[in-house]
């Protein structure tokens, strides 16, 4: 029995970035620094400090729209992990 492939490139770390209004918005823009790339992936952390605020949408400049991998919301007390 044989195998073939291809050599698939390694993961790695590429950029980041955020934003922390100190102000409430109805929207915050977060730009990378670097052109996204085939193959990469984006992870999107939303978070607010207040006990009324909803994320309505996450979108990009190019129309994708993200969807919630998970949603945790906390009422008065942080998890205790």
């Amino acid at each position: 029995m044989g195998f073939t492939g291809q050599a698939q490139a390694s993961i790695s770390f590429v950029q980041r970035n955020s934003a922390t209004p100190q102000s409430p918005q109805t929207t915050v823009a977060v730009v990378y620094a670097l052109a996204q790339t085939a193959g990469n992936l984006n992870v999107v952390v939303v978070g607010w400090n207040d006990s009324t605020a909803t994320v309505v949408s996450v979108n990009d400049t190019r129309g994708n729209i993200y969807s919630s991998a998970l949603l945790r919301q906390f009422n008065q007390e942080p998890p205790h992990w």
